[in-house]
Parts: C-alpha cells; structure tokens; sequence
C-alpha cells in the first residue's frame, strides 16, 4: 500500500536545489492560513492545494509543523473530500473499460454495463437488465496514515462484503490507455491500497 509518512528531515535534505520549497521563514505562518482558508472553502481542489501546502509546511521545518499538528486539518481535509465523493457520486455510470491501472489495456466493455447510484445503494445493470441491488458505504483510510490517504476512500458493498477502492475524477482528462480524452469518471480498484497493475473498472457519467 502506498502510504506518504511525515518527513522528519529538512527541506535542504531532501529538495533539488532547482525546486525549492515555496515555504520560507518569511511566510510559513501565512502558508498555514492560506491553508486553512482553502480547507474552510470545502471544494476538492482546494483540498488538493491544501494538502500541499501542509507538506511543505512539514518540510520548512519539521519541529515548528510536526505530523501531529497538521493532522486535525488533515482530518478536515479527508471529511470534506468524504462528503464530496458521497454526493458527487449520485447518478447514472456507464461502463467504459475493464484492465489494470498502470499499464496494460482497457478491454471493450460488455454492452450497456452501468451502475445507478443512490445516497447508499446501488444498481446494477447489464445490456438494460438489473443484475443485481445493495447498499453500500463508502469508507475512509485514515488521515493518520499520511497526506495522500485524505484522497483515498472504498466502497463496500453489504451483500458480498466486497471492498473496492474507489476513485472520482471531476474533470475531463486524457486517458493514456484509452488514448481518448474521458469525461467525469469513477474507477473501481478491486484490490484497495493497490497503486499500480490493479484490476479496475473505469466508469464515465451518463
């Protein structure tokens, strides 16, 4: 499982000398304001941004930001995306490819394979038949865990026990396996805390 664990060296220890880290002594206590401020305006970009600033709060200085003392905004950062991913899935998905993450082929889909999602369940369809109901819960990683994990959730399923990891992805991207830009996605990872070859199935917003 990939996990990003507090950095306990400096900034000059680990950082390229052509990237150096935007936080200084001059504005490290402006940086943790910005980031609050972006926590508090509840959008996962500015999560995102957020999350960046509070490394490389921890890089500046790991004594003066310890893990521990960004980790109740971490903590924020991770409901916030929770409840994004929880209303934001709501709706129609269509089935665009099934394969594995990191390299490899996205096979041709079966047939008008989509999944209708609720507040908490779901339905399953295939060539316009249901196949299949549950409810569902989506669960968080735990933000004690690292700063990447405020970004990672699964769903699991009540009638299999089943859990998948689960990503969203709100804008319109270039797929580089597909080879063709994609809409709003959501990929289902089959083995959560897999970070690359997993088996996934791509769904795209209907």
């Amino acid at each position: 499982m990939l996990l990003a664990v507090a950095p306990l060296i400096s900034t000059s220890q680990i950082r390229h000398p052509g990237i150096p880290n935007p936080v200084n002594n001059t504005n490290h206590e402006t940086c943790l304001l910005q980031a609050s401020a972006l926590i508090n305006a509840h959008n996962p970009d500015s999560n995102y941004k957020a999350t960046r600033i509070l490394w490389d709060l921890c890089l500046y200085d790991s004594c003066l930001y310890p893990f521990n003392k960004v980790l109740p905004l971490l903590y924020k950062i991770e409901n916030s995306n929770h409840q994004h991913l929880c209303d934001s899935l709501q709706g129609i998905w269509y089935l665009i490819g099934r394969g594995t993450s990191g390299y490899g082929t996205l096979s041709d889909p079966t047939p008008q394979t989509t999944i209708a999602i609720s507040h908490d369940s779901a339905r399953f369809y295939s060539a316009g038949h249901l196949k299949r109901t549950t409810t569902f819960s989506i669960e968080k990683t735990s933000a004690e865990t690292g700063f990447l994990t405020v970004n990672f959730f699964n769903i699991v399923f009540s009638d299999t026990k089943e859990k998948w990891g689960i990503r969203l992805e709100q804008r319109s991207y270039y797929h580089p396996v597909l080879r063709q830009v994609v809409p709003v996605t959501v990929t289902f990872n089959q083995q959560p805390g897999c970070s690359c070859g997993c088996p996934e199935e791509l769904y795209g917003r209907r």
